[in-house]
Parts: C-alpha cells; structure tokens; sequence
C-alpha cells in the first residue's frame, strides 16, 4: 500500500506573487479514506497536482512511500498514482472500463 506525505508544502502561481498553497502538511494513509472540502478556488486541484509531483512545491516536501516524489522516475509514480479528473475531454470515444483500465499502463501488457 501506499503512503503519501506532504510537508510544509507551498505552491506558488506561475507569476510567482501568490501563493496557491500554503505551508499544507498532510498524510494519505493506505486503508484510510481522504476527503478535501473546500470552495472553488480554494486549492483543492492545486494540491492534488502537487501531492502527484505535478507542480513543483516552492517550498516544503513530498514523499512517496519516504521517497522524495521528485526523485522517482516517471514509470515508479505511476505505478503508484493515478488521477482521474472529475471531467477531461477525450480525443476519441471509451468505454469507462477502457478509461479505468489506463490506470494499469504503467504495468505493461
């Protein structure tokens, strides 16, 4: 199972003069359920992307499994992560089973 640390992590905006997040320090547990509330604009996304080493923090860390995210090659993410967003245009028609089952690519086969 996997264990997903984020410490004292800070994402700034692209212009680099407002913060998106804030020095957030969070665990995802193996076996426990995570839920994220907030309102829109509050930074929910932006610590999603983060906590997947999509956005690099400004400051603070990510650790996958005690591993610096950042440090890990592409293929041992995704063995690990996966993001399905809520709404995401397709090139070309999949059945949802086709869609999930993109999540197992980065095992071969």
């Amino acid at each position: 199972m996997t264990q997903l640390s984020l410490t004292n992590v800070s994402v700034n905006a692209s212009d680099a003069k407002k913060p998106l997040l804030k020095k957030i320090t969070v665990t995802f547990r193996p076996n426990e359920l995570t839920v994220i509330l907030g309102p829109n604009g509050a930074g929910k996304s932006t610590l999603l992307h983060a906590a997947m080493g999509q956005h690099a923090p400004s400051e603070g860390s990510i650790e996958l499994d005690g591993a610096d995210i950042a440090q890990l090659p592409p293929l041992a993410k995704a063995q690990k992560l996966a993001w399905l967003p809520q709404q995401r245009d397709l090139a070309w028609p999949l059945k949802v089973r086709d869609v999930v089952a993109l999540g197992r690519f980065a095992y071969g086969g």
